[in-house]
């Protein structure tokens, strides 16, 4: 039987429409190719290597439309295969005023290599170590369009092989299979001599299989001579000691055809196709195609052992490869590699130990080896050296956090089913209905409902390719579901979000409390804020490998404090959470971080509060203690439209502090800071009013970078106004009161800041129906706020206008008194010692005391929190997350109190 489900395709194109438009659209993509005839293939697929697409250049408007080392910068069509098209400025090339006069020669091997030197290299002919060639990120790089010709062409037609071969198994159509045929017999023949060649145009000079068992043996580069290693920037990756040269960073950003993650994507999609033809081939070409490029591209890639997010398609090969040639090992390796990749690239929790974009990266590279491994079964035959025999393997009950993973990309999502922004995430993208697809082909019909939702259409109205060859034409949703959205913290990523007490409602506040890592910014407690639908409060983003990534990953572009002017530069940055709590119409989180060496303290507290006409306001306050100067940043998308409470002039200095703000950052002006101040912008119809409260050094504003791309379309793009409240000296408490609202008029009538002493913060917000006092604490003494009392760690009032009290909440505190209204509890925590963790159960040591049960909502361990689901005297169940281990655990009390 296939491995491919052919009888699952052909059965959902037989039903559903979808599935029709679906082999239609293949149809629709190859009918050029079904035009020509062997030699235009033959013309096509290059026998010289290609160059790579990465960090292209238009010389005729780098820098002015395009951005410089910009990928997929050039048109093409296969039907004028011979010329690229600026997308931005329309000149074409090749093109006689830009000339190919540079060379690489690799001589070894027979081949050369021609690109373009720009005016400031052909004017200093003697510097050859790449100080005046075009950059991509910091590299140096050289553009050859006729190298990009040769890829682009040579691509074209090997992605005209799988549609071609899926068209043949669902139709029978034989010259479909053919030109598949023509196309893997002639990749096959140049395969051997395509050389390993890395993404900055650095190439190997020897037997590319020898040159990947290098790369395995010496990882990431290997060590080759420095004859090898062919590039046109003098000593680039150069052993100091003169001996060896690397192939740069290895089969990360090298391959034979492609320039990433080595050539396994592309051989994967081939050896797909290889199946679903090979009862059409003859033998000699099958011969050639499985050994000179399925099994030699194989090879190559079970040298490189490394786990990141570009190695999926390696193991996916390794596992379609070992069941078709019987090659256990390979199986193994594909497992192993699976296994590895949830452990590496996602926390206990399902999120990405990197950002949302690369959530979608990690998922879409290693989509397909689960779906290879699925019920194979070792031949009856084979004695593993290590374990038992495998028999019908299931890698969808076996690996429990893949399922969290793809759960994932839905819970994080924000009113408009976007990602939030948070580190290297791609503003504006979101959700696909491509998780849920999964979820429901390989974990029940249970989610069948939801993806319903996703898709945004009934099932037999809407599905994907992958639905076409994986959904069970027999699915029915049995009751309509929503999105699994809802205020929460995410224990594995540490991030919060606040939805303002309507889990489908047009709000969202999220609170990173995340660990530095690959694809992280360095914004640890930084936070962002959707409000009436609108993106206000916002990170930048990702930018891709675009040297203004060091703004935008700084954390000065950020909604954050920094210290000293610098970004957070503890060697070990992370948060540990120690408030999360829902009260009647509030929600918080408070965290502590390891963000600055210098710093002892570096703590935020946000409170989401509701307010009657449906909006919401998030009050925020920010402790930190260490280091000379501090600065509370804060940026929202769309223009500042004005500034109360300050008066502003040109500033030409902002000094060394702030030197590289100062490098970024255009019209800076500064003002006393001797009081409250309020700065509102403008954005989509929404209004966002910052309170930012107390009093300072100074304020700054100024026009920040407003990029949210690399794309040369966001070069110009429009800056976006900054506020930095500078203070002084050893200990800084910021206190802000955030305000979104649609319409010209505030709904907020005044917000004061409560002197309470003793580190305690406290604001009074007055609205046009009651008044609100929020107040954070660093401990449990007794404290006199206004009219309120608390002895704790956080408490709301709300009072209404004649001063009774309309509603209370206190969380981590033994009591809150205002008026008439009273909260009290035994204690304001409890800390208790653990037994043993296995999943969602904890066991405890000791037992909990049966007064505070019933208001324990939250526990603590390891860092993290958790939603308790269900507490004994004895034990504790959270509900949708595995616990981590820790030999404490703290519950968090909390008590409410309603008119």
């Amino acid at each position: 039987m296939p491995i491919q489900k052919v009888h699952i395709a052909r059965e959902n194109a037989r039903r559903y429409p979808w599935a029709r438009e679906i082999v239609d659209g293949w149809r629709r993509d190859v009918a050029y190719a079904l035009q020509q005839e062997r030699s235009f293939f033959e013309q096509m697929i290059p026998i010289l290597t290609p160059w790579p697409e990465y960090g292209q250049n238009c010389p005729a408007c780098v820098g002015r439309l395009s951005a410089m080392g910009e990928t997929g910068l050039y048109e093409w069509d296969v039907r004028d295969p011979e010329r690229l098209v600026c997308k931005y400025c329309k000149t074409e090339y090749p093109n006689a005023d830009y000339p190919e006069t540079g060379q690489l020669v690799a001589s070894a091997m027979g081949q050369t290599f021609s690109y373009y030197l720009n005016d400031s290299e052909r004017a200093h002919p003697e510097d050859t170590s790449g100080t005046h060639a075009y950059r991509w990120v910091t590299f140096p790089v050289h553009t050859s369009w006729s190298g990009v010709l040769r890829s682009k062409q040579g691509r074209w037609c090997l992605q005209q092989v799988l549609p071609l071969a899926q068209l043949y198994a669902l139709t029978g159509d034989i010259a479909c299979a053919e030109r598949a045929i023509w196309i893997l017999e002639i990749a096959a023949r140049r395969y051997p001599h395509w050389l390993f060649h890395s993404y900055d145009g650095t190439y190997a000079d020897a037997p590319p299989g020898e040159v990947a068992v290098e790369l395995g043996r010496h990882p990431r580069g290997g060590r080759f001579s420095p004859q090898t290693i062919i590039t046109a920037f003098a000593g680039r990756h150069r052993d100091p000691s003169g001996e060896w040269t690397a192939l740069f960073n290895g089969f990360w950003g090298a391959g034979r055809f492609g320039c990433s993650g080595g050539d396994a994507g592309m051989v994967l999609e081939l050896t797909l196709a290889y199946e679903l033809i090979c009862d059409a081939i003859d033998a000699e070409a099958e011969r050639r195609v499985r050994e000179d490029l399925i099994l030699a591209a194989c090879d190559d890639m079970e040298c490189w052992d490394e786990i990141n997010n570009k190695c999926g398609p390696g193991r996916a090969l390794s596992a379609l490869v070992g069941r078709l040639f019987d090659r256990p090992t390979s199986v193994r390796r594909a497992i192993d590699g699976f296994a590895a990749l949830l452990e590496k690239g996602f926390h206990l929790d399902g999120f990405c130990t990197e950002s949302p974009s690369y959530s979608d990266m990690f998922l879409h590279l290693m989509r397909q080896i689960p779906d290879l491994l699925a019920g194979y079964s070792d031949p009856e035959d084979y004695a593993p050296a290590q374990g038992e025999r495998i028999v019908d393997f299931d890698p969808y009950a076996h690996f429990e956090r893949y399922r969290l993973a793809l759960e994932s990309m839905i819970r994080m999502l924000d009113p408009n089913l976007k990602y939030p922004v948070i580190g290297d995430t791609h503003a504006g993208g979101g959700l696909q209905p491509i998780h849920a697809e999964v979820l429901t082909a390989h974990y029940g019909a249970a989610y069948a409902g939801l993806l319903e939702k996703t898709l945004g259409a009934p099932l037999a109205a809407a599905g994907s390719e992958y639905a076409l060859w994986h959904r069970d034409p027999d699915l029915q949703v049995d009751k309509a579901a929503p999105l699994p959205l809802r205020s929460e913290w995410f224990p594995g990523w540490q991030v919060g979000v606040l939805r303002g007490g309507e889990a489908h409602g047009h709000t969202a506040f999220y609170f990173n409390g995340y660990a530095q890592g690959g694809h992280r910014h360095s914004d640890t407690l930084g936070i962002s804020y959707i409000a009436h639908g609108v993106e206000m409060a916002a990170d930048r983003g990702y930018i891709w490998d675009d040297p203004r990534g060091a703004w935008t990953k700084g954390t000065l572009s950020h909604n954050i404090a920094s210290v000293d002017g610098q970004k957070q530069n503890h060697r070990d940055r992370r948060s540990m959470l120690e408030l999360f709590g829902r009260g009647p119409g509030v929600e918080i989180v408070q965290a502590a971080a390891l963000a600055y060496e210098q710093c002892d303290l570096y703590r935020r507290t946000c409170a989401l509060v509701q307010r009657t006409d449906g909006g919401t306001y998030a009050v925020d306050f920010f402790r930190l203690a260490g280091g000379q100067t501090h600065h509370y940043g804060f940026h929202c998308n769309g223009a500042l439209v004005g500034i109360q409470g300050a008066d502003f002039a040109a500033l030409a200095d902002a000094g060394a502090v702030l030197e590289e703000w100062s490098q970024w950052v255009e019209r800076p002006r500064a003002a006393r800071w001797e009081g409250p101040v309020v700065a509102t912008w403008a954005h989509e119809g929404v209004h966002m009013d910052l309170h930012l409260l107390g009093a300072g050094a100074r304020l700054l504003v100024a026009d920040a970078p407003g990029w949210r791309s690399c794309d040369g379309s966001q070069l110009n793009a429009p800056p976006v106004q900054q506020i930095l409240a500078e203070r002084s000296g050893g200990a800084s408490s910021y206190a802000a009161v955030m305000v979104p609202y649609e319409g010209a008029d505030s709904p907020i009538n005044g917000v004061r800041l409560i002197d309470c002493g003793d580190g305690a913060l406290a604001v009074e917000v007055s609205l046009a129906d009651r008044t609100d006092y929020i107040i954070s604490a660093p401990d449990d003494a007794e404290r006199t706020c206004g009219p309120v009392v608390l002895a704790g760690r956080f408490g709301l009032v709300s009072v209404a206008g004649d001063g009774r009290p309309l509603s209370g909440y206190l969380l981590a505190g033994t009591h809150l008194v205002c008026g008439d209204m009273e909260c009290t509890l035994p204690a304001g925590h409890t800390r208790l010692p653990v037994a043993a963790v296995a999943g969602r159960t904890l066991q405890l040591a000791q037992s909990v005391a049966e007064e505070v049960r019933a208001f324990s909502h939250w526990a603590l361990i390891g860092g993290t929190g958790y939603e308790i689901a269900q507490l004994a005297a004895d034990a504790l169940h959270v509900g949708d997350y595995p616990l981590v281990a820790d030999e404490v655990v703290t519950l968090l009390h909390q008590r409410t109190w309603t008119r």
